[in-house]
């Protein structure tokens, strides 16, 4: 699932 952003697997949601 991504929305806005693709969460990447540095945090769990989004790091920026």
């Amino acid at each position: 699932m991504g929305g806005e952003s693709p969460p990447r697997r540095e945090g769990s949601r989004r790091p920026r």
